[in-house]
């Protein structure tokens, strides 16, 4: 993991891979929209960008609605584990994501969740879906030791080798 924290812009982009975006997408379709859900984001920090290989999903909606869910820290983790293990490449956890039904914005909440992991490791993402019918709005920050959370840009790799669209 490269040394980011240094930078005041630290992460300009976050990369999604179709593989990552399937596995969200499913997730956001197994509430059928209508409620919250989330998990960890997995890939690599790159000099200006984190690129998001995969992610893991809820095993289970237990608990979640409409406004909020609760990620199950120990099913999320070993999830995380075989992921990483199966990647072809060095992956880690680099950040989280979630969905909110309608509110565009973090909550305070959500900023809280984001300094407590930056904090855990060093710095990280947070990738905010809004989900509206058929529609989704991508929203992402960044957050160091400085617990400031910076706006990055989310952009979509057409293909799973993201490295490539990240480096030019």
């Amino acid at each position: 993991m490269s040394d980011l924290s240094e930078s005041s812009d630290a992460i300009l982009h976050l990369y999604l891979t179709p593989t990552a975006l399937r596995r969200m997408e499913q997730a956001i379709m197994d509430g059928y929209g209508r409620i919250e859900t989330g998990g960890l984001l997995l890939g690599e920090y790159s000099p200006k960008c984190a690129i998001v290989d995969t992610v893991t999903v809820p095993t289970d909606n237990h608990g979640a609605t409409m406004v909020g869910f609760v990620l199950d820290g120990e099913a999320h983790s070993a999830q995380a584990d075989e992921l990483i293990a199966e990647a072809e490449r060095r992956i880690e956890i680099i950040g989280a994501w979630h969905t909110h039904i309608c509110d565009l914005d973090f909550s305070k909440a959500d900023h809280d969740a984001l300094r407590i992991l930056a904090e855990t490791l060093g710095y990280a993402v947070s990738l905010l879906i809004v989900t509206a019918g058929s529609t989704r709005v991508y929203k992402a920050v960044f957050s160091a030791n400085d617990h400031r959370a910076i706006p990055c840009k989310v952009m979509f790799s057409l293909d799973d080798n993201a490295k490539e669209d990240a480096y030019g």
